[in-house]
């Protein structure tokens, strides 16, 4: 049985899209729901691929080292 791993949407940017979103232009609650979206990223990266093997990360999208920094990131920077 395989597992899989529901990852918060994210407005539409993927794993590995770096673009930065120009929060300036959101409004409050938009904002507030890629806060939220980010947090979820972020919690999920901890608790769901970071204590996995390197091949679960990369069939996510990520590096290792890529995910790490990014599970350290506070939910209010992108």
């Amino acid at each position: 049985m395989t597992n899989v791993i529901e990852f918060p949407y994210l407005m539409g940017l993927a794993s590995g899209d770096r673009a930065v979103m120009p929060t300036d232009k959101l409004s409050p609650r938009s904002l507030f729901r890629v806060w939220r979206e980010r947090a979820a990223l972020r919690k999920a990266l901890v608790q769901e691929l970071l204590p996995g093997p390197d091949s679960v990360l990369q069939d996510a999208g990520w590096t290792r080292e890529a995910a790490q920094i990014e599970a350290k990131k506070p939910f209010w920077t992108s």
